[in-house]
């Protein structure tokens, strides 16, 4: 049988061109060691052989393909959306038949549990039901969103994490994952709000002219598609529908300033009055004109209206 032994201390875990990445530090009870992978593609090589490493997990998570993993004893079968994990000494082999396989992974190490209280955030809760009985694979396509979000594509298919904090993220929600524990709300926050909410007041800077999504996708820094998953893991609709809830809102509060129809259309970047106004009524039930007249005596408009500093907080439990 053919097994390679890597080394315990991990090695260089990121791909030559890549920075690697390496997070140290305390959750709560546990010195926990984080490094960085790379965006594994199996289209030149169909099996990366039977090996095993010593001292750290081996955590991934399948992006694109089909294929085999072999952990011991243990066979299961591999798809995009699953992830997967390697114990400490224990030889396993990732095949992928076809070539289609791409897979994440990342180097998690637990040092000795330190004798200080017990500090109840989440990461030391995910370390604690990790250690106390991890499945070898759970379903997690879930979290295909939150890596897109924080990957950094270089001019090759490989990937790696540009931020500390981002790599902390996604640890914890493959922890969670693997224990078949919700997310926590503030690791969702952390890898889905920040190209969102610099999108939103990109949006909110700019209403009077009609942005195209490739334009505010290049002035995030991410792909339109990504972008366009973002909007719709994180809010629950499309980019596009969240730039015509923002020019309504804003319009809304010009009517109350007493500006015509006319010039709150041109002022909020829609083609005509009448365009406007069809969509006015469809968001509000009402012409503009009516909308001005209902609300001309309201001090304080009731209108729908969240500002993008609060979107890492309105939208998750």
């Amino acid at each position: 049988m053919d097994i390679r032994l890597t080394f315990s201390d991990m090695g260089t875990v990121a791909s030559a061109g890549m920075p690697a990445l390496v997070l140290q530090e305390s959750w709560g009870r546990y010195p926990i060691e984080v490094r960085n992978g790379i965006h594994c593609r199996f289209d030149r090589q169909r099996t990366n052989h039977r090996h095993r490493h010593l001292g750290y997990h081996e955590l991934c998570l399948v992006t694109a393909g089909t294929g085999r993993y072999v952990h011991d004893r243990e066979s299961i079968d591999l798809g995009r959306g699953l992830a997967f994990r390697a114990a400490p000494g224990v030889s396993h082999e990732i095949i992928s038949p076809r070539g289609d396989l791409e897979l994440v992974f990342l180097a998690f190490r637990v040092g000795p549990v330190a004798e200080v209280p017990d500090g109840a955030t989440y990461t030391e809760a995910a370390v604690t039901a990790f250690l106390a009985g991890a499945r070898l694979a759970s379903p997690a396509r879930h979290l295909l969103p939150l890596l897109e979000a924080f990957a950094v594509h270089g001019p090759d298919p490989a990937r790696t994490w540009a931020a500390e904090s981002v790599l902390r993220a996604f640890t914890v929600a493959l922890l969670a994952a693997l224990t078949q524990q919700p997310v926590p709300g503030p690791v969702m926050a952390a890898g889905l709000g920040d190209a969102v909410d610099r999108a939103c007041r990109i949006i909110d800077q700019h209403l009077a002219q009609p942005l195209a999504v490739a334009t505010i996708a290049a002035q995030v820094g991410v792909g339109e598609r990504q972008l366009r998953r973002l909007f719709a893991a994180r809010l629950g609709h499309g980019i596009v529908q969240e730039c015509r809830r923002r020019r309504l809102n804003a319009a809304a509060q010009h009517l109350l300033l007493d500006h015509s129809a006319s010039a709150t259309a041109a002022a909020c970047g829609f083609a005509s009055a009448a365009v406007f106004t069809r969509a006015f009524k469809m968001r509000f039930g009402m012409s503009p004109s009516a909308y001005r007249r209902q609300h001309a005596q309201t001090v304080v408009p009731m209108i729908e209206h969240t500002p993008p500093e609060a979107l890492s907080a309105d939208r998750w439990p």
